[in-house]
């Protein structure tokens, strides 16, 4: 997505997802880490006002690390000012993603709508889930999963990396339907 010069957002929303811990607690940037990257290229370029990072832990029993604190202390390293940062730390998963950012947005008073920037496979179940939660977003993919070449060949052999991706199609397709069903879209 292109945005027009002169165009600007009191915040964009950063989706976790994007950090790893190992058991020591050592953060480190997994594959989805463009999120964080465009998300830090939209504000230094004036795009974006503020930085909303969404995202606890995504794991169901352990809760020690928080992927926003991670990703506050590397924005701070990269020249951002702390006071630009929001965070929501608890949120473990989309759906609460939206649930946590429309609280803060509406604490905050940020006009929407909101710059919304996640991964482009993950983009419409989270739309879903903060249309849901009344918090106008507009979305800014990134972190895309296919190939923009013609090349037929790309999808006829057979690779690793084709099944790789459907795993990541059919998490998404389970995802919107759990969703779904469960009344959170």
């Amino acid at each position: 997505m292109t945005l027009s010069p002169g165009t600007s957002f009191q915040a964009g929303i950063l989706l976790g997802g994007f950090i790893g811990f190992d058991e020591n607690g050592q953060g480190f940037f997994n594959e989805a880490s463009e999120r964080m990257l465009q998300t830090l290229s939209l504000y230094k370029s004036g795009f974006i006002k503020k930085i909303l990072v969404s995202g606890g832990s995504g794991t169901l029993l352990r809760q020690k690390f928080r992927e926003a604190d991670f990703a506050k202390d590397q924005f701070i390293k990269m020249g951002v000012p702390p006071d630009d940062i929001l965070i929501d730390r608890n949120s473990r998963n989309t759906y609460e993603n939206a649930v946590y950012c429309k609280q803060i947005s509406d604490s905050l008073q940020l006009a929407p709508p909101l710059l919304l920037i996640t991964s482009a496979w993950h983009m419409p179940r989270a739309k879903a889930c903060f249309k849901k939660a009344g918090l106008t977003v507009l979305p800014y993919s990134c972190n895309f999963k296919h190939s923009l070449t013609s090349d037929p060949e790309d999808f006829l052999v057979p690779s690793a990396g084709a099944l790789d991706k459907w795993s990541i199609l059919l998490k998404e397709w389970v995802g919107l339907f759990v969703y779904k069903i469960t009344g959170k879209i």
